[in-house]
């Protein structure tokens, strides 16, 4: 991560997702939907952040994380 902000509770600038194969999933992610998923970040506003997808483990791992929020581009990798 760019900065770790302690007081606030922040990960600031940290990889919500890269371009490339998206393992596990067949598909290919390209800079049309890194540009996709910018956008419509910038109109929800936050989004949920979680360590795995809900639902495919009955641990706790699939639970809430924190909120993601002011998404960009950085070359190949959207951060938030």
């Amino acid at each position: 991560p760019k900065k770790v902000d302690r007081e606030k509770n922040q990960i600031n600038g940290y990889a919500v997702i890269t371009r490339g194969e998206a393992l596990g999933h067949g598909a290919w992610v390209d800079e049309s939907f890194l540009s996709s998923l910018v956008d419509q970040a910038d109109q929800v506003g936050k989004l949920k952040s979680r360590f795995t997808h809900p639902g495919l483990s009955s641990d706790a791992m699939g639970s809430f994380l924190g909120k993601t929020s002011a998404l960009s581009i950085d070359g190949d990798v959207v951060r938030g």
